[in-house]
């Protein structure tokens, strides 16, 4: 039979549909019908007429059916064939391999099309699951290694810091940390570290003020130390000023995309500890909590801290 006469008609007699049919090509260039529950409709009545009478052409044929077919040639119902290796042509080697890499593509992607629709839901949940888990580990590298006995560690180690934060105290307390945590910290970054730690600043007039503070700092450098291994960095001075341009500043010299900084001032009479982490490149502030000093825990300072702390890429 010639390839445009009519002589073959699919009728299905239940719900399948003509997009998603998995049936031979040459069903799918000829009339389709639909007869519900195998009862006769007027469309297939009128249409055995006219084959019966003889007057049946090609040109009465819908071209529903003809643009259904071309959908279905490439879509999941009959997956397109694999293409024809390609041929190296005389003085066309690096074309032909780049054509080789691809037919090997395509061929793989026909080759996964005529899989089983439920094997190929799968692997797309599958490829998922694994984008986001490569996404969240990336963004919060090792934080469930914070634990409670590290936890504890970091308050004995920040007990020795409390209300003296000077150079020399900075300098002892990264070394402490990076010694006590050598198995977490695969460095302790300094220069050009993604984020930079810098004591917050306290009234040293007020030793209970300046201990809350110098405690939540040395908490929080900790534990971002522990979450975001080589990734924070340590001033080794304290700010000469509290405001946040001289974080910003601090952070540029030591090529930064983050600094961590707080600082204690009066809010309405009472000593409230400010923290931030803002951006060193437009001076941003991503994330910033108040805490008033009288009843802080330095431990939920720091746990709030590293829990904010945005997505740091290694240098």
């Amino acid at each position: 039979m010639a390839d445009g006469h009519l002589f073959l008609l699919p009728v299905a007699i239940d719900d399948t549909d003509q997009n998603g049919a998995r049936v031979p090509e040459t069903f799918l260039t000829v009339q389709w019908l639909k007869i519900p529950g195998g009862k006769p409709t007027p469309a297939l009545e009128s249409l055995c007429r006219r084959i019966a009478s003889g007057s049946v052409d090609d040109s009465a044929r819908p071209q529903k059916s003809k643009k259904a077919a071309g959908r279905k040639t490439t879509s999941a119902g009959t997956p397109p064939t694999i293409p024809e290796f390609p041929r190296e042509e005389p003085g066309q080697k690096i074309r032909f391999w780049v054509e080789v890499a691809g037919w090997f593509s395509r061929s793989m992607w026909v080759r996964f099309k005529r899989l089983p629709r439920s094997v190929r839901l799968a692997a797309y949940v599958w490829m998922g699951i694994a984008l986001i888990s490569r996404c969240d580990s990336s963004s919060h590298r090792d934080a469930a290694e914070v634990t409670p006995a590290k936890v504890e560690k970091l308050k004995a180690i920040s007990q020795k810091y409390q209300g003296t934060l000077e150079k020399k105290d900075i300098v002892a307390l990264g070394a402490e940390i990076a010694k006590e945590f050598a198995s977490d910290s695969d460095q302790t970054a300094t220069e050009g570290s993604p984020l930079l730690a810098i004591a917050f600043g306290a009234p040293s007039s007020d030793a209970s003020v300046a201990k809350l503070a110098d405690s939540a700092f040395a908490m929080a450098y900790g534990m971002t130390s522990i979450s975001h291994r080589g990734q924070v960095g340590l001033t080794k001075e304290p700010l000469p000023s509290h405001e946040l341009g001289a974080a910003l500043e601090r952070g540029r010299a030591n090529h930064s995309t983050y600094v961590l900084t707080g600082a204690v001032d009066k809010v309405d009479g009472a000593d409230v500890l400010t923290v931030k982490i803002a951006k060193v490149a437009d001076g941003s502030v991503v994330w910033s909590k108040s805490y008033t000093v009288a009843g802080a825990d330095a431990t939920k300072i720091a746990a709030d801290v590293d829990a904010n702390i945005p997505i740091l890429e290694s240098r």
